[in-house]
């Protein structure tokens, strides 16, 4: 249990931070009041009222911060008035003066904090939910150049002096090449180990055109 020195101590500390909220409440309501000035944002730059946003944001943030201090501060007045301070609200033991020389609204000790508890509940939409089914395929660092260009550049087919070139498809680099895979080959061959040993032909679409195109060069 507290002595009576260690819960004066702790009694005052909570009355000096109560009054360092409500001065830190009072100069923000203060400069709330001197923000409003302006009556109109239409000829302001978007950057300026975007960093006025922000700001707005953040004092809102820290408003609902000092509030819930001073809520909690309120509250462990309320308990040292009633004698209720310095006790585990959860399991009723002692709490220590360490603790709440740190943390002077603590209502609980460490080891009953709520954030210690394993959640047992969670969001009826895991019932439902699955893998995800969509297959990405993989591809080197020659396909990486590939891929963030199909988002396009700051280049046009003007600027290529090019007349093979006549629209934005024509125009990037190696838009003929296959993607996923150095070699055409690699596209419809595996592998039985991991150690790529045993490799074997998968039958697809590409494996006939690969097979077609041996064909036809051998035959000329």
């Amino acid at each position: 249990m507290l002595t009576n020195d260690q819960q004066k101590e702790l009694h005052q500390s909570l009355l000096d931070r109560l009054d360092e909220i409500e001065a830190e409440q009072r100069n923000e309501k203060q400069h709330d009041q001197n923000a409003r000035t302006e009556l109109s944002t239409y000829d302001n730059h978007p950057a300026d009222s975007g960093t006025e946003l922000f700001e707005r944001e953040k004092d809102m943030a820290l408003h609902t911060h000092l509030e819930k201090e001073k809520n909690d501060i309120l509250t462990a007045l309320q308990r040292i008035e009633t004698g209720q301070y310095g006790r585990c609200e959860i399991s009723g033991k002692a709490i220590p003066f360490e603790r709440l020389q740190a943390i002077p609204t603590a209502t609980t000790i460490r080891d009953a904090e709520k954030h210690n508890q394993p959640a047992s509940d969670r969001p009826v939409e895991e019932d439902n939910l699955s893998p995800s089914r969509t297959y990405f395929p993989q591809h080197d660092g020659e396909d990486a150049w590939q891929v963030v260009e199909a988002y396009g550049t700051s280049d046009t087919p003007a600027d290529l002096f090019d007349p093979d070139i006549y629209d934005y498809d024509s125009m990037t680099l190696y838009q003929d090449e296959q993607e996923g895979a150095v070699e055409a080959y690699e596209t419809f061959t595996a592998s039985k180990s991991i150690d790529g040993s045993g490799k074997r032909a998968v039958p697809s679409r590409s494996h006939e055109a690969y097979e077609q195109s041996i064909d036809d060069n051998h035959s000329d």
